[in-house]
């Protein structure tokens, strides 16, 4: 069970289930914390990411009447494998550094069980806490492991790269994905700046495959 700290409420709902309305309303909700993570999102692309997939679920976190964060995650299943694909979770400023971007993962896995967790990220502070749900901390890319075939093919089926060539299957670095240039938010781990350093550009992403069982 997910423990958030008094004066929080959490709030969930799968798109498919809204009346247009209501899915209008959503997406006037989270589009200020959503234009603060990407600035360069249209609405279209924001109703887009809400409703990419019929399991398409949205957590939402609110802070008195003040939403403070929002994740959305879909399921599918490949090959035999079940995944959970987090699509973002979007953090307030002022709101970081309480566990609550592990929890709300916690939160896709539990309505969604999976073999393999999955998104696509170029902040090494996604990364630390991925791992954290890696069995053995097996999760990749990671530094002197290639990936199986199995997770670079699935990884490039969720990729969203524009041409098959701006997807490495060795370091599942996806080219050129982003728009617009930011620097790495700093993570307290050295490993995790180097190997972000040392293999994205500014535009660039990592597909991050967690096996989970």
């Amino acid at each position: 069970q997910q423990m958030f700290p008094q004066g929080y409420t959490l709030g969930s709902c799968l798109t498919v289930n809204l009346t247009p309305k209501e899915l209008d309303r959503l997406i006037a909700l989270v589009t200020p914390l959503y234009l603060d993570f990407s600035p360069e999102s249209t609405p279209e692309k924001i109703r887009g990411r809400l409703t990419r997939d019929p399991s398409t679920a949205i957590d939402l976190l609110y802070k008195g009447e003040s939403l403070v964060c929002f994740g959305v995650y879909y399921a599918r299943k490949v090959e035999e494998k079940k995944i959970c694909f987090r699509d973002g979770i979007v953090l307030k400023e002022g709101e970081r550094n309480q566990g609550f971007y592990k929890e709300f993962v916690q939160l896709g896995l539990d309505r969604y069980p999976s073999d393999l967790l999955m998104t696509r990220t170029r902040e090494p502070r996604v990364y630390k806490t991925l791992r954290r749900f890696a069995e053995s901390g097996g999760l990749y890319p990671r530094e002197g492991s290639t990936p199986p075939l199995f997770v670079a093919e699935i990884a490039q089926l969720f990729c969203g790269a524009k041409e098959a060539s701006d997807f490495d299957p060795v370091t599942l670095v996806v080219k050129n994905i982003h728009t617009d240039e930011k620097p790495f938010l700093k993570v307290d781990d050295p490993g995790i700046m180097e190997f972000f350093a040392r293999y994205l550009g500014p535009r660039d992403a990592f597909m991050v495959v967690v096996p989970t069982r």
